[in-house]
């Protein structure tokens, strides 16, 4: 699994432990199988979650006469896409390369 794919905020339940007296629901790691079991993860993963951060930190800053608006339409022109998927395209480029760079530095 790349560092991308893990959760951002594990819980999720153990299959395994499922009606042993565990309380299985919301769990980092089972304290009963210490993770050997079927584990089902909810939420966001790293990437997803990075990505989601990106684009809330880019909306907040764009504004209609802002020069990243600008670009943004220009690559939106040129690639034949909506501003809202040029702005989405980069927010995955951003997460990607922050997620890159994370696993560089380890």
């Amino acid at each position: 699994m790349s560092i991308g794919d893990e959760p951002a905020h594990p819980t999720g339940t153990c299959y395994a432990c499922e009606g042993h007296g565990v309380d299985t629901k919301n769990l980092v790691m089972c304290p009963r199988c210490k993770g050997d079991g079927q584990y089902d993860v909810i939420g966001l993963t790293k990437r997803e979650l990075f990505a989601a951060m990106a684009m809330q930190g880019l909306e907040a800053g764009l504004g209609v006469e802002s020069r990243r608006f600008e670009l943004l339409i220009i690559i939106a022109d040129s690639e034949s896409i909506t501003v809202a998927e040029a702005v989405a395209k980069e927010c995955v480029v951003t997460a990607d390369a922050l997620l890159a760079e994370l696993e560089r530095t380890k």
